[in-house]
């Protein structure tokens, strides 16, 4: 029966890659997606390619590009940063990010009137998400020169460690909306500004084929694919 289910796992990738469809997807995500439109796109394509399986990984800053330049991702969906050079990789915008700098309320940075300065930041530890990049350069981002890190896996650790008063740092805004309407997180300008945003992009080889990239691809190159990624 073992071998017999082999064989005819075996018959049914011959039939799905002869059809067009990949007998796997595999897409890396950016830790910054809404998780929420990812899992509904995910679940409209299951219902059109029932026999494809899809693997998804979390990607963090340079890991996204990685995965897509190192060929463990068909599909790169939040890509950001500067686009590494290299030829045969098409990118689309999906939109810009904006980034606030936030702290715990109890944290002495929230009791600080005006605006931040870099200095008074420097005295304490900034949260900072690990880069996954395995080949590529790795990114490093907010954070200010001399100033102690606390290095956590992605960016849901690194916003509930800041609303534990365990750092600082600049976070999503559409990322953070419960916990300022809950008050674990105050917004504070610094000398950079109030926010700053990142263009988010997906991507993927020119010479990658398939009737499930393209299906990915046409829908978020749609308006109704996500009504508003980040929005917040």
């Amino acid at each position: 029966r073992y071998l017999l289910q082999i064989a005819e796992d075996a018959q049914r990738s011959v039939r799905q890659v002869s059809s067009g469809w990949e007998s796997v997807l595999r897409i890396a995500i950016s830790d910054l997606m809404p998780r929420e439109i990812i899992l509904s796109l995910i679940g409209e394509f299951k219902q059109e390619a029932p026999d494809t399986q899809v693997r998804v990984t979390t990607e963090v800053l340079a890991g996204a590009w990685d995965a897509l330049y190192g060929g463990r991702a068909d599909l790169v969906i939040g890509a950001s940063g500067n686009i590494p050079s290299s030829s045969g990789i098409v990118t689309h915008n999906l939109g810009e990010v904006e980034f606030v700098f936030a702290v715990s309320p109890d944290h002495p940075l929230a009791a600080e009137e005006g605006v931040v300065s870099d200095d008074q930041i420097r005295e304490y530890s900034v949260i900072a998400v690990a880069d996954t990049s395995r080949d590529l350069p790795v990114q490093t981002m907010g954070i200010v020169p001399g100033q102690s890190v606390i290095t956590v896996p992605d960016m849901h650790y690194k916003i509930e460690a800041q609303a534990r008063g365990l750092g600082v740092g600049s976070v999503p805004l559409h990322m953070i909306t419960d916990e300022l309407a809950e008050g674990r997180l105050v917004i504070k300008e610094t000398v950079h500004g109030i926010s700053n945003r990142h263009m988010m992009l997906y991507a993927w080889r020119s010479r990658q084929q398939g009737r499930g990239l393209d299906w990915f691809r046409e829908r978020l190159s749609q308006n109704d694919a996500g009504p508003d990624w980040f929005g917040t």
